[in-house]
């Protein structure tokens, strides 16, 4: 002890003999979009990861893990923008990628290469009897994210014996990747090693506007306690409970707004001078997995920017940790610390300068690369004393999973104050001075667990509603239920598919011992005057390499009740666009489209102004700013080929007939069409058309051998004859060769 008033412990380790200091190397890659060619040049040294699903006691989540050069993979951690790991001093997981070109032309040809720099192996995956993953030679494989645009990408190579495409997936049991079938291949995700030099400075991270996601954030610095205190009433601090009750189970509608219990006074009182606030969520962590994230003992955000100047709208977020300089070695001050409005300095925080805990006070396992980082010191004083208000709509999903099938959750740990407020109501209630605690919304489930007590969304729903309607009998109760809540087939009770609804949280800092703050979230959140449109196939085993392109035209009103009904023009007004989801790419747009009656010679049906999509693939609809309603007609559709179609909730057995160029109905085929609907109340539409069974067949290829003269038919097993079938669209000049 070097003050006299304490023992301090130290713990001597010895190390085993087997193990060196270069088998505790920590590298970092920073996560980088693989369509971004500045960042993925042609020549780039990258690192190829993959994430896995688990569900386990832990609960639900992904876990990473880093292709290493046998096909081995080494469990990682994502820290923000960076992939992280423990490794050897011997960098193993390294690639050359390589981008092949038209010959004399910049222009790529789609074809690429990965490299092991350690090995000198190449990613060749191939089917058979044994499977191939790696190979000495070159094959030109393709990487079908980068080509259109995505964040992400299967590894994908030609396999001619089998006339198929062989891909890569990952099995975390067996702990490596194997050659696989396109059907089951999976995505995997680059990184570029960061340097020595990046790694000595603060690097900052790229966040995105969530703005454009329909999400809004402001924050007030109160300078001060009392201000908040005075205005809630309560000042007690109790470690680990909430102080629940301290505002209204709902928000006032006038308002939006809840109300303090104690005094019924507004909460928007409070925040009527909070500045709108942008940037504090993870770029390539939105890419990769769609969740929007923030995480403080993960990044330093502030409004502080790097080059010393403030910016009081948007957050800079750093890729270190900081924390202040109290002198106090407690658990909680010993990880990164969410302190907006202090400043990163250059300087180890004095008293606690390693990052040795989570934000619950677990102590980090040694195989996270972070444990031991160094806490940089924020400046003084430390400004303890702000709230943030965050509102975002969106909608339930089908079943409430995401685009990767997984449950849509909200997710918050932190202190001090937390109220999460779902449709009014008041669902996570972690009120009062306390340390870091958790709360989390499962809604494919329906789940609630509030500081690790567990309820659900329906039964909140039904205490809140009950509480302020104490008059109201069971059948008025739920009547009131039914009109938000399914039943799923696991007998959940969760919000009804397609529904929209809006998300409202507040979060104060007022404790002053500790400042943590995570959010973690994947809503179906769309951005105001977007739509978005799906197509889905049912009825076949996969649509992963399904031929079909379908046809749609989209409709739009103004707000007046005299406007007539417009299409969707892209080329007529630089706010209307029509992209596939999560790129740059514009949907395929046909200012006019024919498609022949296959029965009648001559006679053909003309639509204009059709955008194209295949099974699978999402269009975000852009609306010009004045538009009000819309709908969208699915076109041309074979009646014999699909018994039904759903359109959302909607179910269609028959549309509405197709008439052709010469006036007259053609037979079996028809056009479907959405119901008009405001923009903002269905943000999502899907089309599913269901396949009917009498419409699958097979096709049977036959070869025959005659003699010279034509008339006897030969049998031969000396000669072999190889067949190749093309496969294509109606729009296809150029069939291309099927799998």
């Amino acid at each position: 002890s070097g003050d006299g008033n304490a023992n301090y412990w130290l713990n001597l380790a010895s190390k085993h003999s087997l193990l060196t200091d270069e088998d505790f190397v920590i590298y970092s890659a920073e996560k980088v979009d693989l369509s971004d060619r500045e960042a993925v040049p042609d020549g780039a040294q990258v690192v190829l990861y993959t994430r896995i699903w688990v569900e386990d006691e832990k609960g639900k989540r992904y876990e990473f893990y880093v292709v290493n050069q046998d096909g081995s993979l080494i469990r990682a951690y994502e820290s923000g923008d960076v992939i992280q790991w423990v490794g050897s001093d011997v960098n193993t997981v390294a690639w050359d990628f390589t981008e092949y070109h038209y010959a004399g032309t910049n222009d790529p040809n789609y074809y690429y290469e990965l490299q092991n720099v350690y090995s000198g192996k190449y990613l060749a995956p191939q089917l058979g009897d044994p499977e191939q993953v790696f190979s000495d030679d070159t094959i030109g494989i393709n990487l079908n994210g980068r080509r259109y645009g995505y964040y992400y990408s299967t590894v994908l190579a030609w396999d001619t014996p089998h006339y198929a495409y062989a891909g890569i997936r990952a099995d975390k049991v067996q702990g490596r990747i194997y050659s696989c079938d396109l059907d089951r291949a999976d995505n995997f995700y680059f990184g570029i090693l960061r340097s020595a030099e990046a790694q000595a400075q603060h690097p900052t991270v790229e966040t995105i506007d969530h703005t454009q996601y329909g999400i809004t954030m402001k924050i007030k610095d109160f300078g001060s306690r009392a201000q908040m205190s005075n205005f809630l009433g309560s000042n007690a601090y109790v470690p680990s409970k909430p102080t629940s009750g301290l505002l209204s189970s709902d928000l006032d509608p006038a308002t939006g707004y809840p109300t303090v219990t104690s005094s019924s006074a507004s909460l928007g009182t409070l925040f009527q001078d909070a500045t709108e606030v942008n940037h504090l969520f993870i770029e390539n962590t939105y890419y990769s997995s769609g969740y929007y994230e923030y995480d403080s003992t993960q990044n330093f955000a502030s409004f502080y920017k790097a080059d010393g100047t403030t910016d009081y709208n948007n957050f800079t977020v750093y890729s270190r940790l900081g924390s202040s300089t109290e002198a106090n070695r407690k658990a909680s001050l010993q990880h990164g610390q969410f302190l907006p409005f202090n400043r990163l300095t250059n300087e180890p925080s004095p008293y606690h300068p390693y990052n040795m805990y989570d934000a619950l006070c677990n102590e980090l396992p040694d195989s996270n690369p972070r444990k031991g980082e160094t806490l940089y010191a924020v400046d003084n004083p430390t400004d303890y004393y702000f709230g943030v208000e965050l509102e975002a709509s969106f909608s339930q999903t089908v079943s409430g999973h995401d685009a990767w099938g997984h449950d849509i959750i909200y997710e918050f740990t932190g202190d001090d104050d937390f109220w999460l407020y779902v449709d009014g109501e008041l669902v996570i209630d972690l009120g009062g001075i306390h340390s870091a605690l958790a709360g989390n919304v499962n809604f494919c489930t329906g789940e609630v667990v509030v500081n690790g007590v567990r309820t659900t969304l329906y039964n909140t729903f039904k205490k809140n509603y009950k509480a302020r309607n104490p008059d109201a009998g069971n059948a008025e109760v739920e009547a009131h239920l039914n009109e938000i809540f399914d039943t799923n087939e696991n007998g959940q009770r969760i919000f009804k598919d397609y529904t929209t609804h809006t998300m409202k949280i507040f979060y104060m800092e007022r404790g002053a011992g500790a400042s943590n703050l995570h959010m973690r979230f994947n809503l179906a959140s769309v951005q105001p005057g977007t739509v978005e449109l799906t197509k889905k196939i049912k009825g076949v085993e996969n649509t992963d390499s399904f031929t079909a392109e379908y046809p749609f035209q989209v409709f739009f009103q103004i707000d007046d009740p005299n406007a007539s009904e417009q299409p969707l023009i892209p080329e007529e007004s630089y706010d209307i666009e029509v992209k596939y989801k999560d790129t740059n790419r514009n949907v395929t747009y046909l200012p006019s489209f024919r498609r022949e009656d296959p029965n009648e010679a001559g006679a053909y049906t003309e639509y204009s102004h059709v955008y194209i999509l295949k099974p699978g693939e999402t269009a975000v609809i852009h609306f010009p700013s004045n538009a009000f309603r819309y709908r969208i007609q699915e076109c041309y559709l074979d009646k014999t080929i699909y018994d039904q179609v759903s359109i959302n909730e909607d179910t269609f057995i028959h549309g509405v007939s197709v008439i052709n160029s010469e006036g007259n109905p053609v037979n079996n085929r028809e056009d479907f069409s959405s119901t008009l609907a405001l923009v903002s109340g269905r943000p999502r539409i899907t089309f599913t058309n269901t396949v009917n069974p009498a419409a699958k067949g097979v096709l049977r290829i036959t070869k025959t051998l005659y003699d010279v003269g034509g008339e006897a038919q030969l049998h031969s097993a000396d000669v072999n004859f190889t067949l190749r079938l093309y496969l294509g669209t109606e729009n296809d000049a150029v069939l291309s060769p099927a799998n």
